[in-house]
């Protein structure tokens, strides 16, 4: 009898109570693995998303500030005057050429000549609204004589030339290139110019040349203007042994778009994903003349906005204030930067862009170079 009771229970199965108590269980703890997995997925999306932000961030700031404190930058010094012979009317709509516009803003809406408003992957961005707030193009372009050069053994006015020392003392070749932007000084006067031809460690000035060429083969300050006068109104002026000449960089940075943003892998200017900042830079064409060329810096950038301050003023402006660009002494930076991911704001959002993490950043650069 108690043989066959044992047999009994042993045979005997769950039942369908104890059967959904497993279940349920089984279910709780299933759901709360998921729930785990998509909080941690979650937060390391909004930790990755602010740690690309913070990037971005640091690598704009340190670039777009390098270029604006080195604005005007002459290497013999900048209490100096400098004499510009570049011809600016080659370049419909380049401030470049003029060392008067060493920093120049544009407004969100204005004309930027480092790039137009348009939607293809370069051209210059429009303002943007999200949720009710605007957030602003601007642009900016500054320009300044690089640190590092080669040294002078001397000048010819004459013959419009330049005798340069090479790189080492072994070496009789230099930097610079048919059609680059110099510049030469000493520590009474700068000029600036493009290179007409380049022959060894001889430098050719004359007054020729193309995009932008040179209006004058002299360097000395013009009569009528400092800025591209004729030879009849321009001096002789020679640039002795120990002189330095330069290059001439010329930087512009604007919002741009970059072909990308759309959900379907095209481009949408709208979204914070289709907006970078760029960078021009002044480079050789190949053909004996200069460009602007564009290059993207870092993207998911939602807006930008540049103010400055003038010598005799105490509240930053916009461009449109500014009266005199040589007055400027320090440029406050704003940028807005977004993560790519959507689905990170813990607000509602109705559109993607406002389903992004946004972060206002703000950084102030004073001019090291403006002697006023």
């Amino acid at each position: 009898m108690r043989s066959a009771l044992h047999h009994r229970w042993a045979a005997r199965g769950y039942s369908l109570v104890e059967l959904m108590i497993a279940m349920a269980i089984g279910l709780v703890i299933v759901a709360a693995v998921l729930y785990v997995f998509v909080s941690n997925r979650q937060s390391y999306r909004t930790t990755e998303g602010m740690s690309r932000i913070q990037e971005n961030a640091r690598i704009s700031f340190e670039l777009l500030a390098r270029d604006i404190r080195e604005a005007a930058s002459v290497p013999c010094g900048n209490s100096i005057p400098v004499a510009d012979t570049l011809n600016g009317a080659s370049i419909a709509g380049t401030t470049w050429v003029s060392w008067n516009n060493a920093i120049a803003g544009y407004d969100d809406g204005a004309t930027f000549p480092g790039a137009a408003f348009g939607t293809a992957a370069g051209s210059r961005a429009t303002g943007l609204t999200v949720a009710s707030t605007t957030y602003e193009s601007d642009a900016i372009q500054v320009i300044r004589g690089t640190g590092v050069g080669q040294t002078v053994v001397s000048d010819a006015p004459g013959s419009a030339t330049i005798t340069l020392q090479g790189n080492t003392k072994l070496d009789s070749t230099t930097d610079f290139s048919t059609g680059d932007i110099a510049m030469v000084c000493d520590y009474n006067q700068a000029a600036i110019f493009q290179i007409t031809n380049v022959a060894g460690l001889v430098l050719t000035h004359a007054a020729t040349g193309t995009a932008p060429g040179n209006c004058s083969s002299r360097l000395g300050i013009g009569l009528t203007t400092t800025w591209c006068d004729s030879n009849a109104n321009t001096p002789a002026r020679s640039f002795g042994a120990n002189s330095l000449l330069v290059h001439v960089a010329a930087n512009g940075w604007y919002l741009g778009c970059n072909g990308r943003g759309a959900a379907s892998g095209g481009a949408d200017c709208t979204q914070d994903a289709g907006r970078s900042l760029y960078r021009t830079t002044l480079q050789s064409n190949g053909a004996g003349g200069v460009s602007m060329v564009s290059e993207e810096i870092i993207d998911g950038v939602r807006g930008l906005k540049i103010q400055y301050l003038t010598n005799t003023a105490t509240n930053y402006v916009d461009a449109s204030g500014v009266a005199d660009w040589a007055t400027v002494v320090s440029a406050k930076l704003q940028i807005t930067l977004s993560t790519l991911d959507t689905g990170l704001s813990t607000t509602a959002a109705s559109t993607i862009n406002a389903s992004r993490i946004t972060r206002d950043l703000t950084y102030v650069v004073n001019l090291r170079n403006r002697v006023l």
